[in-house]
């Protein structure tokens, strides 16, 4: 295989740097706002609707929905100064998010 050609019109490293972090941070930013969606369905829709919204149409359980409630709530994690240096995956961040609250609630407790 030879060399690959240049085109012309081919974007700088930075525009791709650009594209790059922003089709990434997309899945950061999916995790919140799917969790913020959940949340606004549990509220507005009639009780037990919810749950079978999950069971039927969505391609997760009940304790990935709760867990991604439980992250999309934590004004830690959604910290504009932290959320860049959190883990792309919804399962680490859950983690995260009881770590954190396990950590303070121990200095809370002294």
């Amino acid at each position: 295989m030879g060399a690959v050609a240049k085109l012309k019109n081919a974007r700088s490293r930075e525009e791709w740097a650009g594209a790059i972090a922003t089709a990434w941070n997309k899945q950061v930013d999916g995790i919140f706002e799917t969790g913020m969606l959940l949340e606004s369905a549990k509220s507005e829709l009639p009780h037990g609707e919810w749950l079978k919204l999950i069971e039927a149409e969505l391609p997760f359980t009940r304790t990935t929905a709760s867990r991604l409630v439980q992250i999309s709530e934590d004004g830690r994690l959604r910290n504009d100064a932290h959320v860049h240096h959190l883990p792309v995956a919804w399962g680490t961040k859950y983690d995260t998010c009881v770590a954190f609250a396990r950590v303070f609630e121990m200095l809370r407790m002294g």
